[in-house]
């Protein structure tokens, strides 16, 4: 059984090298993400693809049932409820997914906006950064609301946390925030931003060692005549 070996660029966002002009290392980071909106859309469009296949195969079921076969319809009415539902669980989120571009280079850092770039400068003070969503807190007011509500009704009332559950990554520039995507998800939100906080940290190694910045103490040392062997 042969080793397997993880290249640090390999896993989830998509990320590629390449050279600019000058010759040192640049990436392109192409992170596709659900925003709140989009992963609210995604789940109404499964709940009605999960309602068009239950009501679906009710239909089925009741057109061709026969008492002498009443199991095994039942059995593969359920077989298909399931293997549907398992399918547009798994499917539906992944069509309302969008790329972000970032491109980061030794100078620079772009977010691509439709057709055009945004471009900030990356050798002055900054940091990458994720802050909750924006709404998270108008969210929360609504869900107390619709929960207070509810509890006078005597109901128990699903809340929704889109917003709560969503994070701006931000490029903090000279005290300035800058949103460049926003993402459903702590876990996603978190590998976009680990990403990033590392290809900066190589770029600024690339930095060091293109302007012969000393890694150590001692590489400012020279040989000089009469230097002690």
């Amino acid at each position: 059984m042969s080793d397997t070996h993880i290249k640090p660029l390999s896993a989830w966002p998509q990320t590629a090298e390449f050279k600019t002009p000058d010759g040192l290392s640049a990436f392109r980071v192409s992170p596709d993400v659900l925003t709140p909106e989009r992963a609210r859309a995604a789940d109404t469009c499964a709940d009605i693809l999960r309602l068009a296949l239950f009501v679906g195969c009710g239909y089925g079921f009741l057109t061709f049932y026969s008492a002498a076969s009443a199991l095994i319809h039942a059995g593969a009415w359920l077989g298909v409820v399931l293997a549907g539902n398992a399918l547009v669980r798994r499917n539906v989120a992944r069509l309302f997914r969008a790329t972000t571009e970032i491109e980061m280079t030794t100078e620079k850092v772009g977010v691509r906006r439709g057709k055009c770039w945004v471009w900030f400068p990356r050798r002055i003070e900054h940091r990458f950064a994720h802050k909750v969503h924006d709404r998270a807190r108008w969210e929360e007011r609504e869900n107390d609301v619709e929960r207070q509500a509810a509890s006078m009704d005597r109901q128990v009332a699903r809340m929704s946390y889109y917003y709560a559950d969503s994070f701006h990554v931000a490029l903090e520039l000279a005290g300035h925030r800058y949103d460049l995507l926003t993402v459903y998800g702590p876990q996603e939100a978190a590998a976009v931003l680990a990403r990033l906080q590392y290809l900066d940290r190589l770029l600024d190694a690339a930095i060091k060692i293109g302007s012969g910045v000393p890694e150590q103490p001692g590489d400012e040392w020279h040989d000089a005549p009469g230097d002690v062997a």
